[in-house]
């Protein structure tokens, strides 16, 4: 026996254990150390596995079983990508329920801490954190170049080996300097992430060693792995690398050696986002390794794979399979035929050949290579050198896995048939059409909607495409106005008409046609041999007002635009260059290809087709000259990127030309005459490609527009996950079903990021961007599953969020009317009426149909409440469902829906809801007419979101009454304008503002929340929102009838010197009680807010009314809505002001100014603590609320408690009173009993006794209780009525008069004791 003294006693009692201190020598050189391996029989006493039991073609053999399968004769059995899908699902079905899964398991909010940074030769270092789990975090070191070799580069996850400094090798920092391949990676121009894998560097705690933390995490997460937490930690880290402006995201890879490889490998098999992996000495089979127990016993990994020890035939997959879930993506493998820690790797060449035949399937047999070294377990130079030439090929000459490298090859598996109208599925449309009046209404619309195309030859629709030698604007002027009427025109207003009045824009206020030259004679004058204008050869005296042709008249070059827009005392409008996208590009080109492809689908006739291939293969003569980035204008200044038009149109156009060419392909390949005519064309303007066959025609359009897309990501990057969903159609259209895996796993990866945050992205703007992605993949989804009906209920059992996807806008649809204004979206007091995370049309056209879509999430889910949203956007009525021109059965859909109605109900009833991980809470009460809401909007920042944390709003009697202002009027020059800023500053919100500052961007939490019958709250903290040490936010919506409700609003800060209450209700005007102001001659905030009036020692109790304007005239004209606010805010000054709105989203020029009232408090010195108390009534006529008042609060001691603490007493006319109780909690100790404790307080005036958070209690005219909130807490005595309670983490409502049962909502079981006057009524 032989004893290594380290940390303790490692006896090498056991043949693993020799082995494993053999393998830290080997693996560890001249760094000599050993410990203690994982302690497989302690990990079975906390986990609970048990040995699975998993029938596999594997299980059982000592050989290595076929991936493709075989027979008697040796041949294989599955021969097609459709048949190794399903093989697929198999494999990765048996590995994942060996690697295992938490089910508690929730994904986080993107969140990155950098800590630190180094500026080094070529490129810089930072260090950073990535939260992976709740409670964990990854550390690493990010690698940039310092001269990056595009916008967007590749970048690499770099996973070390097995060393305890973990990082710091990849790094170069500590360690083998022949394995410092991320400084090697990134002087080459890659992006690196090296991280410490769980278990190793920054994340095993001081003094401790590799693994040390295994049984602590198998404690948390008994069901699941080592392995699988790396997976998902890769998963994690690729979040953070997609959102780097530098990154390409289509272009992320992984590189490990020994420990990072076979890190790597399992994480591409699982990660679809790697696109390029590379192992180096990373496995041997474990069918003929001599130490299977690594994975189980020694390093904590695969633990369940000890249950098939000592015999390893048991073991149901092995690496093959492994390897083989990476196709058909780019894989390299260096292994050693002398490698000591992974031997026997002679099988491993014929292990890969094996592998290469399911790269084979998808014709991407070049996608893998491996290579053999002779020489110990090592990554050497030879092997670094080409491992780095296979990323130079992977990332720069392939945009795509299964793409060759040369791009003027051919694809592999061409495409020869339509993806996503198979010949069958639109048969059954045409028969639709036939026998159903409604199918035929929609075909005729199609049919009407190609006509103008129609009416044109060929050669008109050829000269209609252009090219990219005029300099293209995405506004005419976005600020401007007319140069006739002077009237304002921002932003889209100027009217194109693309096939009616060719290269005009209409002034939408008078009328007038700008250009006023003769623009078509000027361009036609400049066409060059290719049929391209050229500036230069261009005819600059046609350039004058064809209006006043006299050379003498001073309106002769009034309104002329040569290209670069027509100027006048320095301004400029770009006529031409605006028109340029928007009509000849957008509506006479995108929209004649879509038109056209429709009306072919719908009606089966080959000129529609012909048509749209004329158009098609022209664009795609020009289509990748176009730069929108170096070419274009947006906002008058430099735009990003894009093709024709900017990035985020780029994007839907190019998917809706691949959509267009998909639904007509078949048409154009049996079409000799469009061959005839652009070939001639070709032959006139000696074009490169002859289009002397379809094969030829097919290749200009395929890689001109569609290949050429996928080598440009960027051009394209738009809002997630647009770019993805476009990407996978783009592929889907040139490559099903010969590249199914990879479009499935493409998806899965979409599916997964985009349900994320409460089914959603987490991109803010609730009715505008966060509605991309349910958008986007209802139609994507709904694509596939017209040819394939099972498709998505398989995607909702592979991605069970997207039940929670569907729902997220049902849940925070408010009144059926409204959403919450968070972030960019809407505009101010607007309403949302339909349901947002779908668009409803009664004719999509050839496109899926949003009732189909949600009566299959019904039969998946089982969720009623879709149905009920479908009958209800279809007015309430079955007639005309599906609207789907490809229905099967359409009468039976309609009787399946009534049916469902019938037995059911068409009322969606929704509670209270509380989206933890999107950051807001909204409290529900009322039903029809009556209902309304208030929410809490708990978080900051993040994409298009606004500086608002703790932002609050309600909505009451049909009206928005405390309106977010919405989407930035973008329309006054700009995003950056001032009063685009000016919308997503934390001042502009209904907040608290320290300091004057911004919220910084992240998310608060919920501490509190109960939904109950008459009463409901939501409590919300983030201090690190506003920097300081408390930023907590207490709302409690209290029924005061079925038709009215009260809000009791506190909000605690603490920190910095000044808080200032933001405060702004619906239009209308204000009027006050106890307030002396006194008119301010300084103004503040720039031109947005006005006519400030200041009382700097107001009274407390006094109160602002506003009498609502109904401006947007959603109410009845004799309707008087008021909402009266009244402030019980301590040792604060007042301010009334006005605030200035856009009305209407960021077309129009329409303005308001909005009564707005500030409370602000301040300190000499920092830290301030205040806390803001606040009753919020909406009403009509008249007021439910007879008074308002602050109580006087006292601790058990009798001394007066601090401000935090708040007591408030709400009398009602009706001669009923409320005693509401809210305690400081953050103030108070961390533990439970001690908090409450702390927080207990005493109300003499009531007789009230508190131990607890909050409080509500209610009593009738006749002084006598008759309902209670009580939320966490010990016990509450209030009078006569006294509540002891036994979970105090409990909270519930209580209604005294129903003594049979008298806890309405809430743990009936929380409760030990309730008495009045000394009489039990609970427990019975």
């Amino acid at each position: 026996m032989v004893t290594v003294s380290r940390c303790g006693a490692f006896h090498l009692d056991k043949p693993w254990k020799l082995f494993f201190l053999v393998a830290a020598v080997c693996c560890w050189g001249v760094h000599l150390q050993a410990w203690p391996g994982h302690d497989w029989d302690q990990w079975q006493q906390v986990t609970t596995w048990q040995k699975p039991e998993l029938r596999t073609d594997q299980a059982g053999r000592r050989d290595l079983a076929p991936l493709l399968g075989d027979d008697a004769s040796g041949t294989n059995r599955i021969a097609s990508v459709r048949g190794w899908e399903e093989r697929r699902k198999q494999i990765a079905s048996t590995i994942r329920q060996i690697l295992g899964q938490p089910t508690d398991l929730k994904q986080p909010a993107l969140e990155v801490r950098e800590l630190g940074g180094e500026d080094l030769e070529g490129y810089t270092r930072r260090h950073v954190m990535i939260r992976s789990e709740l409670d964990d975090w990854i550390p690493a070191y990010l690698l940039v170049p310092k001269k990056l070799s595009s916008k967007r580069v590749p970048a690499m996850v770099c996973l070390h080996q097995t060393v305890a400094q973990g990082k710091e090798e990849p790094c170069g920092m500590k360690g083998d300097p022949e394995l410092a391949f991320a400084v090697e990676l990134v002087q080459r121009g890659y992006v690196c992430l090296a991280p410490d894998v769980i278990g190793f560097g920054e994340r095993i705690a001081a003094g401790k060693q590799p693994y040390d933390n295994s049984i602590a995490f198998y404690r948390q997460h008994s069901g699941w792995s080592f392995m699988g937490k790396m997976i998902w930690d890769v998963g994690r880290m690729i979040d953070y690398l997609e959102t780097l402006p530098f990154v390409d995201p289509q272009k992320i890879g992984s590189i490990g050696h020994s420990h990072g490889a076979y890190g790597t490998l399992f994480a591409a098999a699982f990660e679809p986002r790697i696109s390029v992996a590379v192992a180096s000495c990373g496995f041997t089979t474990f069918r003929s390794d001599p130490n299977p127990e690594r994975w189980s016993h020694l390093t904590a990994l695969i633990p369940q794979l000890g249950f098939y020890l000592p015999d390893v035939a048991g073991i149901p997959f092995d690496w093959q399979h492994v390897l083989a879930l990476t196709a058909p993506r780019r894989l390299f493998l260096w292994y050693a035929t002398k490698d000591s820690i992974f031997p026997q790797t002679e099988n491993l060449d014929e292990l890969l050949k094996d592998v290469r035949k399911v790269y084979d399937l998808y014709g991407a047999d070049r996608a893998l290579a491996w290579q053999a070294f002779d020489g110990p377990h090592q990554f050497p130079p030879v092997g670094r050198e080409a491992a780095y030439r296979w990323l130079e090929e992977s990332f720069v000459q392939s945009s795509f896995p299964a793409t060759p490298a040369n791009p003027g090859a051919a694809a592999p598996n061409p495409k020869t048939g339509s993806a996503f109208f198979p010949s069958e599925l639109v048969a059954r449309a045409r028969a639709n059409a036939r026998d159903h009046a409604w199918a035929a209404e929609i075909r005729d619309s199609l049919v009407a909607a190609a006509k103008p195309w129609m009416q044109l030859s060929d050669d008109e629709l050829w000269r209609l495409m252009f090219g990219n030698t005029i300099r293209r604007s995405w506004q005419v002027w976005s600020d401007g106005h007319c140069p006739a009427c002077k009237k304002p025109v921002p932003m889209y207003e100027w009217v194109p008409d693309a096939l009616k009045q060719p290269w005009k824009m209409r002034c939408p206020q008078c009328k007038e046609l700008f250009p006023k030259n003769d623009f078509l004679k000027f361009y036609r004058s400049g066409l060059n041999e290719q049929g391209v204008f050229d500036p230069q050869r261009a005819d600059r005296s046609l350039l004058f007002n064809a209006e006043h042709p006299d050379p003498a008249d001073p309106l002769h070059h009034f309104g002329v635009d040569d290209g670069e827009g027509y100027t006048e005392d320095g301004k400029r409008w770009r006529f031409i260059g605006a028109y340029l996208i928007f009509g000849q590009w957008k509506q006479a080109i995108v929209s004649g290809i879509r038109n056209l492809a429709a009306a072919y689908v719908g009606t089966g006739d080959l000129a529609y087709a012909h048509k749209a291939g004329v158009l098609l293969d022209r664009a795609a003569d020009l289509y990748p000259t176009f730069d929108f980035g170096k070419e274009g204008v947006m906002y008058e200044g430099p735009p990003r990127s894009g093709y024709v038009s900017t990035w985020h149109d780029a994007c839907v156009e190019v998917h809706d030309l691949a959509l267009a060419y998909d639904s007509v392909f078949e048409g154009l390949a049996r079409d000799p005459d469009l061959v005839k005519f652009l070939a001639a064309k070709a032959a006139k303007h000696k074009l490169a490609n002859s289009k002397s066959s379809f094969a030829d025609l097919q290749r200009n359009i395929e890689e001109r527009i569609f290949r050429d897309t996928l080598d440009h990501r960027p051009k394209i990057e738009s809002n997630y996950p647009s770019t993805d969903v476009t990407i996978t159609t783009l592929r889907t259209v040139l490559g099903w079903p010969g590249n199914r895996a990879d479009v499935m796993a493409m998806l899965d990866g979409i599916i997964s990021k985009a349900t994320a945050v409460d089914g959603v992205t987490g991109e803010k703007g609730i009715a505008g961007y966060t509605v991309i992605a349910p958008h986007a993949i209802a139609e994507l989804l709904g694509r596939y599953a017209r040819a394939d009906p099972g498709f998505i209920r398989e995607a909702l059992g592979r991605h069970p969020r997207l039940h929670a996807m569907y729902r997220f806008h049902l849940d925070t649809w408010c009144l059926g009317q409204y959403y919450p204004r968070t972030g960019d979206t809407g505009s101010f007091a607007e309403r949302t009426p339909s349901y947002a995370g779908l668009a409803f049309s009664k004719n999509p056209g050839i496109n899926p149909s949003s009732y189909a879509f949600l009566w299959e999430l019904y039969e998946a889910t089982g969720d009623k409440d879709f149905v009920r949203l479908l009958h209800g956007a279809n007015g309430s009525s079955t007639n005309g469902l599906p609207y789907d021109l490809f229905a099967a059965e359409p009468a039976g859909f309609q009787a399946k829906v009534a049916k469902v109605i019938a037995e059911n109900g068409p009322e969606i009833k929704l509670p209270s809801v509380n989206k933890t991980e999107w950051g807001l809470a909204i409290l529900r009460s009322g039903e029809r007419t009556n209902a309304r809401a208030a929410w809490l909007d708990y978080d900051s920042g993040e994409r298009h979101g606004h500086a608002d944390g703790m932002n609050i709003g309600l909505f009451a009697k049909g009206l928005d009454l405390l309106p977010d202002f919405g989407y930035p009027p973008v329309q006054y020059g700009g995003w950056s304008s001032p009063r685009a800023v000016w919308y997503t500053q934390t001042a502009a919100h209904n907040t608290v503002a320290v300091d004057g500052q911004n919220t910084r961007p992240g998310s608060g939490k919920t501490t509190l929340w109960f939904d109950g019958r008459q009463l409901r709250a939501v409590r919300a903290t983030g201090a690190k929102l506003a920097g300081g040490q408390q930023y907590e936010r207490t709302i409690a919506l209290v029924d005061i009838s079925e038709r009215d409700s009260y809000l009791i609003d506190v909000f605690r800060v603490a920190g910095g010197a000044e808080h200032t209450r933001f405060l702004r209700g619906h239009f209308g005007h204000v009027s006050t009680q106890g307030l002396s102001l006194v008119p301010e001659e300084q103004p503040r905030f720039g031109p947005v807010m006005r006519n400030f009036k200041r009382d700097p020692k107001p009274s407390e109790g006094w109160s602002v009314d506003w009498n609502v304007e109904d401006h947007l005239k959603y109410r009845p004209p004799s309707s008087d809505v008021h909402l009266r606010h009244t402030d019980l805010t301590r040792g604060a000054e007042v301010e009334l002001a006005e605030t200035w709105v856009a009305v209407g989203l960021y077309g129009g020029t329409a303005e308001a100014w909005i009564p707005s009232v500030l409370v602000r408090r301040r300190a000499a010195e920092p830290p301030l603590s205040s806390t803001f108390v606040g009753v919020l009534e909406p009403y009509e006529e008249r007021s439910n609320i007879a008074s308002i008042r602050r109580l006087e609060l006292e601790d058990s001691e009798a001394k007066p408690c601090s401000d935090g603490h708040v007591g408030i007493e709400v009398r009602l006319a009706d001669g009923r009173r409320d005693i509401f109780l809210s305690a400081n909690v953050e103030a108070q100790p961390a533990s439970t009993s001690a908090r409450f404790a702390a927080s207990l307080v005493v109300q003499k005036e009531c007789s009230a006794r508190f131990e607890g958070d909050l409080c509500l209690v209610r009593f009738d005219a006749a002084n006598r209780p008759t309902r209670v909130l009580f939320c966490r807490g010990k016990s509450l005595r209030v009078g006569n009525l006294f509540v002891r309670v036994k979970n105090e983490e409990a909270s519930f409502e209580i209604d005294l008069n129903n003594q049979d049962a008298p806890i309405v909502a809430g743990p009936a079981d929380a409760v030990e004791l309730i008495e009045i006057a000394g009489v039990k009524i609970w427990p019975k």
